[in-house]
């Protein structure tokens, strides 16, 4: 009998027969228990987010390898996930990480993109009883189907600390490395700004890479900073086949942690097209040169958004350009392509309808599904063009709400229309 009744309810509920189906939209996100959420963009990544190790506890390449037999996270046999931290002030030769959480919140749940963060009331140091008191953390990730992640990394200092290290690496697992021992030496690699070569000097990286020669189910991830360039801390190394770095050493960014609260904004991507600098330079570059002559010509630019730290029209903590709808109005904006845009998004304040199934761009017709995507959340649509834009995109996005135009017979009959019916309905209240 308990088996007839399984049956049936796998039948009349079908996503319950596998963990794969439950996510039907190009990204979803779901708390498993109170410690991890899960994050799912079908055929692209699936990818874990915890307490104890972070963004990217777990990471698997769903487009080579969509039965998740390859673990792709440096977590594997511990310690952080693809996005690993080390910190410590002037004159302390230990190493803090932003590991073992206090908190983790789900912000948005899926449709273009998920948000999620974690906080710790401190940096710690090996075991979660040596914490360093003076510096905790906020970490809050914006994650597209895409690929594309911005975070925003958050130093809070009770005092002035003078750094001595700040390290940002991307630690994915070591089965590919350049070991003897790995299952496929040799066949992972770290890209920068300018090859292969650790950056250093005239050859300073604003990104790192690691990328991979497409074989063995290694999806290549970007690490980009908003600003600035750095030279390399780790380079194509590692530990055995435990895990393979590739990093920046970002201490020049911020020499002193001041008291307070700092925010500090980089990128993240996850795909497989990403093999040699030109591939991570097409997305770091978009990042770190937004389109400051953005145009809105229906509705208003927002430069206060928060996230928007340099008040430029872009929320570089999110990834997206930010404008206001103004009511029963269509909105419309200009993006310029003075550099190719991939996948560029947009926040627009206050929609108040249901994500269009179509938009004009450049006086065609794009469809929702395949040349853009856009969901609402908040109140607030989402909107994303998909694919490389190498040409300016003249955007209308046509209102939800807006009533028809009432000029013309068509017009008139409408008008005449409502009348009607009001006129009706309030000789019926007068019965």
């Amino acid at each position: 009998m308990r088996i007839l009744v399984l049956l049936l309810l796998m039948l009349l509920c079908p996503a319950m027969a596998s963990s794969q189906e439950w996510c039907a939209k190009p990204i979803c996100a779901r708390f498993e228990g109170t410690d991890l959420i899960r994050i799912r963009a079908p055929g692209r990544f699936e990818l874990t987010f915890t307490k104890a190790q972070g963004f990217g506890a777990e990471l698997y390449d769903l487009q080579a390898d969509p039965d998740k037999l390859h673990h792709l996270s440096g977590a594997t046999l511990g310690g952080d996930g693809i996005l690993w931290t080390k910190i410590a002030e002037v004159g302390d030769s230990s190493s803090y990480f932003a590991d073992n959480a206090t908190n983790l919140e789900l912000l948005e749940q899926g449709g273009v993109r998920v948000r999620a963060s974690h906080s710790g009331k401190h940096h710690r140091y090996g075991l979660p009883d040596q914490p360093w008191d003076d510096l905790g953390y906020v970490q809050t990730f914006t994650v597209y189907a895409t690929g594309e992640v911005y975070i925003d990394y958050d130093l809070v200092a009770s005092r002035d600390i003078p750094l001595g290290v700040f390290t940002m690496i991307i630690r994915s697992t070591g089965d590919w490395g350049n070991y003897v021992d790995a299952t496929a030496p040799g066949e992972a690699h770290c890209v920068g700004d300018h090859g292969l070569d650790p950056p250093y000097g005239d050859t300073a990286s604003a990104f790192a890479m690691v990328s991979s020669n497409g074989s063995h189910y290694y999806a290549d991830v970007l690490m980009a900073m908003y600003s600035g360039t750095y030279p390399h801390y780790y380079w194509n190394e590692g530990y055995l086949a435990d895990d393979f770095r590739c990093s920046l050493s970002v201490y020049g960014l911020l020499p002193t942690v001041p008291t307070g609260t700092s925010h500090i904004p980089l990128m993240m991507r996850i795909a497989e097209d990403m093999n040699d600098p030109a591939g991570g330079s097409k997305y770091s570059d978009a990042f770190r040169n937004p389109d400051t002559a953005f145009s809105v010509l229906q509705g208003t630019r927002i430069t206060t958004d928060p996230g928007d730290r340099d008040a430029d029209g872009f929320n570089e903590e999110e990834g997206t350009y930010v404008l206001r709808r103004q009511p029963a109005h269509d909105v419309e904006f200009v993006l310029h392509a003075d550099r190719t845009r991939p996948n560029p998004a947009f926040k627009i304040l206050d929609w108040g309808g249901s994500s269009p199934r179509t938009i004009q761009v450049n006086n065609t017709t794009w469809q929702q599904g395949t040349q853009f995507r856009a969901s609402v959340s908040g109140g607030n649509l989402i909107l994303q063009l998909l694919g490389d834009q190498t040409q300016d995109a003249h955007v209308l996005v046509p209102s939800a709400t807006k009533l028809p135009g009432l000029t013309g017979p068509g017009g008139v009959a409408i008008f005449v229309a409502l009348l009607a019916s009001g006129a009706g309905r309030l000789a019926r209240s007068r019965r």
